[in-house]
């Protein structure tokens, strides 16, 4: 369908520039986790502006592409190396269903030809948010379940620069939060 309605002679340069950003997108996030584990002594807020000033991003752009590295192994950014980055960040939303929705991206290949496009694997996912399936629970317990699942998306884009125990740390804590409020319920 999209290969019908996108002239040939575009294709190629399309699928150059997606890989190009990509990559690009990887470097920067790789990079600014790299100043913020040389120069702890700033705030990784104030990295992320720095950075952004160099890129031409805003500080909030430079945060998510520190969180998205921070999230991925270079193994995983590997096997799945024929999906764009805007895959992997909205799989990383999804939680622990992170690598079934970048499975199924990349298995529409078979099919496609090509993988899923974002907007199709976010489709498929719907709904599958970590939080998400407690929604139906009542409508304030839903509220709070969203408020937190936001609470670790900050914490983990704003904290980027923890390693990885206390990463650990603050999701045991933010799920004992939800296994409590999901036993009021």
């Amino acid at each position: 369908m999209y290969s019908e309605m996108i002239p040939t002679e575009y294709q190629d340069e399309l699928l150059a520039l997606r890989d190009s950003l990509t990559m690009n997108s990887w470097r920067v996030g790789d990079i600014t986790l790299k100043i913020a584990q040389l120069r702890m002594e700033f705030h990784p807020t104030d990295i992320y502006a720095a950075v952004g000033s160099f890129v031409g991003k805003a500080e909030r752009t430079i945060r998510e592409y520190a969180a998205i590295s921070a999230f991925y192994s270079s193994e995983t950014r590997e096997e799945y190396d024929m999906l764009a980055y805007d895959h992997f960040r909205a799989a990383m939303r999804l939680g622990d269903e992170w690598k079934t929705a970048l499975d199924w991206a990349a298995d529409q290949v078979k099919t496609l030809n090509r993988p899923a496009t974002v907007d199709a694997m976010e489709s498929q996912f719907e709904g599958n948010e970590s939080l998400a399936n407690f929604a139906n629970d009542g409508e304030n317990t839903g509220m709070l379940l969203s408020v937190l699942k936001r609470l670790r998306e900050l914490l983990y884009s704003k904290y980027v620069h923890l390693s990885d125990l206390h990463h650990q740390e603050l999701d045991k804590l933010i799920t004992a939060i939800e296994q409590d409020m999901v036993s009021m319920v």
